[in-house]
């Protein structure tokens, strides 16, 4: 029996590394991913660690649940460049099964244990994680370094030798790695209906579900519907899924929020929506709805609080004195700008922001309205970018049926309306790809 730990992951990758490479080079150069402080030249401490007799140091270990997106994109990138320079370009197959054999004869990881957090590849399905080696590396690393003991693990570590690697199982004609079984699981329909059942009042949140799997599978949610959801292995939630005509959505790119932000920020300034940028810093005020104040209670999504624009599509011959949205404040700021390019009218965002004054009120009225503004500028991108890419691979009809009907009479706190404006970043980032 094998047992994942990070001697063993470690002893894997040194026994496939490239010539020339010390084993001081190779692990000081993977703990300095996490602690950039990290001795290389302690021999004792590096031996005791990649022999499986201690932990590695609390710094490299820390906090690993709370890494940001950019924090996982910084470190897959530094395992692209300086980890994966280190091992022999011939070995990368033998690695990735070499792992792949540990994961699975590990009896210690259920089956439906997420082991990947950017594929959300679970035990049961980690031998068709075909993620690049530099994502499938990151993703090991760091469940091991969260969810692994490697104190007295030196007996498992001795395990990884010759024969280890003879024995190991590929499927070279396909390049799939061969798991416990080669039957696809079915899914449990009981628990499958049950769930159907139990939420079928908020079904439409659906999509919303997959997102929150998607960017948190090891965090507990507000809406317990995300939970029960998340805890489902991934052939129930397929079954889910298909119970209600329902798509799966697709995340092979792990960084498709990232992706997804920056083209949305770009489209901002496209269509003259801001003139200042007020997703600084990664978007703090964006992610920080989730972050900090996803138990905050929402009484009204979508508020109508905001001057109407006279004389436009929308509200011509209308009662000004009436309130609207900022989605309809969008739709007619872009009326009359393609109507009269060069009239004056400030622009939706920075609208918001002054007209709230969003500089001078508590945080957490930032967030829900930076959540806000996203979704109902998406809504007007969406169709747009739709008219531009009418040869896109992104079928149009995969947008119809990306969600069950409308679910914004659900949003009631600050988790769901970060989820809806991901749902929506989400639709935004498959039309542009």
């Amino acid at each position: 029996m094998s047992k994942l730990c990070i001697g063993t992951f470690l002893t894997i990758l040194y026994k496939m590394k490239a010539s020339g490479c010390k084993q001081k080079d190779l692990v000081g150069t993977i703990m300095h991913s996490r602690f950039p402080q990290f001795n290389e030249e302690d021999n004792s401490q590096i031996s005791h660690i990649i022999h499986g007799d201690i932990n590695p140091p609390n710094e490299v270990r820390q906090n690993v649940n709370w890494l940001t997106d950019k924090d996982c994109e910084e470190l897959v990138d530094y395992f692209k460049t300086d980890v994966v320079s280190l091992l022999n370009p011939n070995k990368f197959q033998t690695i990735r099964a070499a792992l792949i054999k540990v994961i699975l004869e590990d009896e210690s990881i259920e089956e439906d244990t997420i082991i990947n957090r950017f594929t959300k590849k679970t035990k049961e399905f980690i031998g068709e994680d075909d993620s690049p080696l530099e994502v499938f590396l990151t993703g090991i690393f760091l469940y091991v370094l969260q969810f692994t003991d490697n104190n007295e693990t030196r007996k498992y570590v001795n395990e990884i030798d010759k024969d280890f690697f003879d024995n190991l199982n590929i499927n070279k004609n396909n390049k799939k790695y061969i798991t416990s079984s080669n039957k696809m699981p079915e899914g449990d329909m009981k628990k499958a209906k049950e769930f159907c059942i139990k939420y079928e009042n908020e079904i439409e949140m659906l999509p919303l579900c997959q997102i929150a799997v998607n960017i948190a599978p090891l965090h507990k949610f507000v809406r317990e519907m995300y939970n029960e959801y998340n805890m489902c292995d991934e052939a129930t939630q397929n079954l889910i899924l298909k119970l209600k005509k329902q798509r799966k959505m697709e995340f092979k790119d792990p960084h498709w929020m990232e992706c997804s932000l920056k083209k949305y920020c770009e489209m901002l300034k496209e269509y003259n929506l801001s003139n200042n940028d007020y997703f600084y810093e990664g978007a703090k005020y964006f992610h920080r709805a989730f972050e900090r104040y996803s138990k905050e209670n929402i009484e009204d999504n979508n508020p109508y609080v905001f001057n109407r624009v006279s004389e436009t599509n929308s509200y011509k011959n209308n009662n000004l004195s009436l309130k609207t949205s900022i989605g309809y404040y969008i739709s007619d700021y872009m009326w009359i700008k393609n109507k009269y390019p060069n009239d004056s009218l400030i622009p939706p965002l920075d609208y918001m922001w002054g007209f709230l004054g969003l500089g001078y009120v508590p945080e957490n009225e930032v967030t829900f309205w930076m959540c806000r503004f996203v979704i109902s500028s998406c809504e007007y991108f969406i169709p747009a970018m739709e008219d531009i890419n009418e040869e896109n691979e992104y079928d149009e009809k995969d947008l119809q049926d990306a969600d069950l009907g409308s679910f914004e009479h659900l949003l009631n706190t600050q988790e769901d309306m970060y989820l809806c404006a991901l749902f929506e970043l989400y639709k935004l980032y498959c039309i542009n790809n």
